[in-house]
């Protein structure tokens, strides 16, 4: 392989297609498995175990989104999907009926 089909891409040498020193696509890839990781914690339960079920789906759910290939892309999209159905979502909080907010609004008044 000659490079000519990697060598356009950033932290990629052109002349040969090799990543060139201070190449930050690790150091990328780990922030964006973080911040999937935290949109995760908002939205599901996160005790110790349920952080590494977390973890795990969220690396999924990063190359589902940047996965070359169709294949890879859906093994990993379906990998998340099983792992984050094992993980309980948070309870969400009740919302007040119309009628109970109008009648403490009206109590207020008086």
């Amino acid at each position: 392989m000659d490079g000519a089909s990697v060598g356009q891409m950033s932290g990629h040498d052109p002349r040969n297609g090799r990543f060139t020193s201070g190449n930050s696509e690790r150091a990328a890839k780990r922030n964006r498995i973080a911040k999937r990781l935290a949109e995760l914690v908002e939205v599901y339960e996160s005790d110790a175990a349920s952080r590494q079920i977390l973890s795990v789906a969220a690396a999924a759910l990063d190359d589902a989104s940047n996965g070359r290939t169709l294949i890879t892309r859906i093994r990993a999209a379906n990998s998340a999907r099983r792992l984050l159905a094992s993980v309980p979502r948070k309870p969400q909080p009740r919302q007040p009926d119309a009628l109970d907010a109008f009648l403490a609004r009206k109590a207020d008044d008086e």
